[in-house]
């Protein structure tokens, strides 16, 4: 079981990176989208 533990935690890292980087990527879209309506 501890032999193990590191490889858990590798992937909730991986995991927990996927997530914030997804979160940063509809923040930035969301942007766009709203500076395109106010554009206009």
């Amino acid at each position: 079981m501890e032999r193990n533990l590191p490889e858990v935690f590798n992937v909730a890292v991986k995991v927990r990176k996927m997530n914030t980087v997804s979160k940063s990527k509809k923040f930035t879209f969301r942007k766009k989208h709203y500076n395109q309506i106010y554009s206009i």
